[in-house]
């Protein structure tokens, strides 16, 4: 089944000894137009490639050395520094309180959290794009 699903999307794979499954994913596009039925059709930087470099880190997976470009060079640390920053810059972080909804589309803008302390709560609904 998970053979199946990575084979549909264009990514290839590897049983470790462990059981462990290594997969390759297809190449991708760093920037994606958002087209289709009541979109923006604007340019956006579609991908994980700042999660994945500095975050996807432990006993298995070593971020920088698993991102890499189409040609199978390692990516260049400067970029991806220059790549945070921007990101860094340009986050908004919403002042929530009680009450609040926040929707997100995936697709225009990416997201995530800042540490906090006290009590953590996950809402969270997926949902197909009927226009897709």
């Amino acid at each position: 089944e998970a053979e199946q699903a990575l084979q549909k999307l264009g990514s290839s794979w590897e049983w470790l000894p462990n059981g462990d499954l290594r997969t390759i994913t297809a190449v991708l596009p760093a920037i994606r137009t958002d087209s289709g039925t009541n979109r923006s059709e604007q340019k956006t930087f579609y991908n994980s490639i700042v999660a994945a470099y500095t975050g996807w880190n432990d006993a298995r997976n070593d971020g920088r050395r698993a991102v890499r470009l189409a040609d199978g060079r390692e990516l260049d640390e400067r970029f991806m520094a220059d790549a945070v920053k921007v990101m860094n810059d340009v986050a908004v972080a919403m002042p929530w309180v009680k009450g609040d909804l926040l929707l997100v589309d995936n697709r225009t803008v990416m997201h995530s959290r800042r540490p906090f302390e006290g009590p953590r709560r996950i809402l969270a609904s997926l949902a197909r794009d009927s226009f897709r």
